[in-house]
């Protein structure tokens, strides 16, 4: 890619990637977890 060896092309497009699939995976775990709701102060 844009003349970078192969291993700082994996590197460029590897990273990203993973920092995505890494935020999705957390968010649908954590998905469930009282005290995160969106709506509103819970009293």
């Amino acid at each position: 890619m844009f003349g970078l060896p192969t291993s700082t092309t994996w590197l460029v497009i590897g990273v990203p990637v993973f920092w995505i699939l890494y935020t999705l995976g957390f968010l649908w775990v954590t998905r469930g977890w009282p005290g995160l709701k969106k709506s509103g102060r819970e009293e």
